[in-house]
């Protein structure tokens, strides 16, 4: 979905049913995006952003999250936290 407006990006993870996993800080406003209105948003806030790195720290995010707590959040996550945002 390179290239697409972020609402389509959105519209395209709701449809699907689909937590959206991005390092755009776009999607991290919940004034334009609110939790309520989507599944899931995790942003990604990791620096330097390595394919290992993130990896590893999403993987250790959702291993202790269920999916239905993940439902109508905002999640920023960095290499060392993570801060949610309910919907």
């Amino acid at each position: 979905m390179t290239g697409q407006e972020d609402a389509v990006v959105v519209a395209y993870a709701v449809r699907g049913r689909q937590v959206l996993i991005t390092s755009d800080m776009h999607f991290s406003n919940i004034l334009i995006f609110p939790p309520s209105e989507h599944l899931g948003i995790i942003v990604l806030k990791i620096r330097p952003r390595t394919q290992r790195r993130v990896h590893a720290v999403v993987s250790r995010y959702l291993t202790g999250t269920s999916q239905d707590a993940m439902r109508n959040t905002l999640v920023i996550v960095d290499g060392n936290k993570y801060r949610v945002r309910r919907g």
